[in-house]
């Protein structure tokens, strides 16, 4: 009955409030050279060069025709500028490169993966007007009527054209402004869900692997802060931004220990930018602060909501950021174990655990009672074994993921 109590018990805890957190650190790198993606119920980070990609084209539905530029830039370097070119004939060189200036460029939107900097120019509030191009219903293509004007890092210029978008392929081409070294390129969109965005590279010439599976991602971007005259400037700033599918809520001015997070629930937003970097400010004296009165709530693509509370950012002399993470809730949408064909033996045990499934490529994860993440694997095969000979004795939780599971177990570790 002891047993059985403490199981009812730890599972009580945990579902409703995880009231443990665990600190974890992200880093964009030294001068922010990075792009960090962060997987939160893992830990798992990943980090992507700035100079990586150029562009990326929105993969998601049929009739999603965005296309972005790389915001991202290292401190005190130069970042990928885009503007529209006054020439509407390819043929034609460009030869006013220097009349382009910064009040001109084009930036992306932070609502959403899936408008970019290129549809930022639509001509009316139509739907078949993508910025970039214009959708024609009879022959179900987005065409291209737009040259644009790229200012790479090194300060050199590019003229750029997304010709089409014909079903799910499109095609652009980019070459040096008087028409020389001319490519034309075309890529299909993925169909991914869990991959909004296909990066490119001018450099390379070709696709660039960027993480898909992720919650958010640190990073640099621009966006418009107050100028101090009433107006605004467009700034280069760190901070986070949401993943496709995950949403997030700020809670200002509270306890971020005690908040509680049913008092949002109903204020989630997926807007890229509701991280964003206010969370952290700038101080001529002492440095970076980070604020003591804030705390955000993120509900990830999986139903599970994560409490973030930031302590510490240590700018660009590391770009790493700290912070604490606590489950607050697990997906709503959770199984019972005994519905499945899963098992998980023995239990309670004190060496190994055998989780056996058929489905393969199942995440498993182990917290301790105080909510710290002790183990994580993908398991490949119908099998997994994990050993728990180093593990203290105690109640733990074994949660397995997958495209259509989720569901936790409590494990008995008695030695």
């Amino acid at each position: 009955m002891r047993i059985a109590f403490t199981i009812i018990a730890f599972i009580s805890l945990l579902c409703p409030n995880l009231l443990f957190g665990q600190i974890e650190q992200v880093s964009t790198g030294p001068s922010y050279s990075q792009q960090a993606y962060y997987k939160i119920s893992t830990g798992e980070v990943t980090q992507v060069s700035n100079e990586a990609w150029d562009i990326a084209f929105s993969s998601q539905g049929l009739q999603d025709a965005g296309v972005l530029i790389n915001e991202s830039s290292s401190f005190m370097s130069s970042s990928l500028n885009v503007y529209l070119s006054s020439q509407t004939d390819w043929s034609v060189p460009i030869t006013d490169a220097a009349s382009y200036v910064e009040a001109d460029r084009l930036l992306n939107p932070k609502d959403n993966w899936t408008q970019g900097a290129f549809n930022t120019l639509q001509r009316s509030p139509s739907p078949f007007d993508y910025g970039w191009g214009s959708y024609d219903p009879m022959t179900n293509q987005v065409t291209g009527d737009r040259i644009f004007v790229i200012q790479l890092r090194d300060l050199s210029f590019i003229k750029f054209q997304i010709q089409q978008l014909s079903g799910i392929d499109y095609t652009f081409r980019y070459a040096d402004l008087d028409g020389a070294n001319e490519s034309t390129v075309t890529i299909t969109k993925n169909g991914d869900p869990d991959s909004p965005l296909i990066h490119f590279s001018f450099d390379t010439g070709d696709i660039v692997d960027v993480p898909s599976d992720y919650d958010l991602v640190f990073q640099r971007y621009i966006t418009p802060l107050p100028d101090g005259t009433g107006d605004t400037i467009d700034y280069t700033v760190t901070g986070v931004l949401l993943s496709q599918g995950t949403e997030a809520v700020a809670a200002v001015g509270v306890d971020p220990m005690t908040v509680d997070e049913a008092e949002y629930k109903d204020q989630y937003s997926p807007k890229l930018e509701t991280i964003g970097h206010q969370w952290k400010i700038f101080d001529f004296q002492s440095g970076w602060l980070v604020d003591a009165d804030k705390a955000y709530f993120v509900k990830t693509n999986e139903g599970e909501i994560y409490k973030i509370v930031f302590l510490d950012f240590e700018g660009s002399s590391t770009g790493v950021t700290t912070f604490e993470k606590t489950l607050v809730r697990l997906s709503t949408s959770t199984q019972n174990i005994e519905d499945l064909d899963i098992a998980v033996y023995p239990n309670p045990t004190f060496d190994f655990l055998n989780v056996t499934t058929a489905e393969e490529d199942l995440q498993v994860l182990l917290y301790d009672a105080q909510g710290r993440l002790v183990y994580t694997q993908t398991k490949e095969g119908t099998s997994e074994q994990i050993d728990l000979t180093s593990f203290d004795s105690g109640v733990y939780n074994l949660i397995l993921r997958g495209k259509d599971v989720f569901v936790t177990q409590a494990i008995i570790v008695n030695k």
